[in-house]
């Protein structure tokens, strides 16, 4: 399973001052400049601690096994990233895959 670029992590966090954030993510295996795989993610913002535990928790559950996710500490901020298990083929697959992710977690918020 692929995650997002440490680059991008890092961009992640110093740009938003916040101990917890969420990013939504999925690995389209023919994307990107040369076609050989790139990540399609989405930057949810900032949740916060028990939740960003309860998604790594119970994601795969309320997913059937399609989602998992785990957590990234750089600095001051923890980054919850909800990746699919596996890659997609196409780009539209993986944004797809993104929203569902969304839709998912969007679901939880008041459980």
């Amino acid at each position: 399973m692929k995650f997002l670029s440490v680059g991008l992590l890092f961009f992640v966090a110093g740009a938003l001052a916040s101990d917890y954030l969420l990013t939504y993510s999925c690995y389209n295996k023919t994307g990107g400049i040369n076609k050989n795989g790139n990540n399609e993610s989405k930057l949810a913002g900032k949740v916060s601690e028990d939740f960003a535990d309860k998604i790594e928790d119970k994601m795969e559950d309320w997913s059937d096994g399609k989602y998992e996710a785990k957590k990234k500490s750089i600095g001051r901020n923890t980054i919850t990233i909800v990746c699919k298990n596996g890659g997609v083929d196409t780009k539209q697959q993986a944004l797809d895959a993104v929203s569902d992710q969304q839709r998912i977690v969007n679901s939880h918020k008041d459980d």
